[in-house]
């Protein structure tokens, strides 16, 4: 857990520097005045200024999507299917099995119990009349 880069040995490191240097007494005090400041710059006006201009900015790109109406969303929708259709189209050369004509061309070899199966398995197999 890193707090603006600082990791947890290195936070314990800070505030034992500041124990020693402060003293007991002295930390509360820096601590209560360190609070009352980030709680007037968290409260002034400035600084829900800047908060809501981070909020427009960030969902800045929304908002244009919205105006821009669903005709460009269709276009870019259909452009995505496209794109998806053709990368459909080129994975499935890759995992769709070669024909079953393949087994007629392979060489039989004594030793090579799969090809034996294959061609057993065709015997086997009831023709379709």
């Amino acid at each position: 857990m890193d707090v603006l880069g600082i990791g947890p040995l290195e936070l314990i490191t800070i505030f034992i520097i500041i124990l020693i240097i402060l003293g007991p007494n002295e930390m509360v005090k820096a601590g209560k005045s360190l609070g009352q400041f980030l709680r007037n710059i968290v409260t002034s006006e400035g600084w829900k200024a800047t908060q809501r201009i981070w909020r427009e900015i960030r969902y800045f790109p929304n908002k244009l999507m919205r105006e821009a109406g669903p005709d460009i969303r269709q276009n870019e929708l259909e452009a995505f299917n496209a794109e998806i259709n053709k990368t459909k189209d080129a994975l499935r050369a890759w995992i769709t099995p070669p024909s079953s004509d393949w087994a007629d061309r392979v060489p039989t070899q004594p030793g090579n119990k799969s090809i034996e199966v294959a061609e057993t398995s065709k015997e086997a197999s009831p023709s379709k009349s």
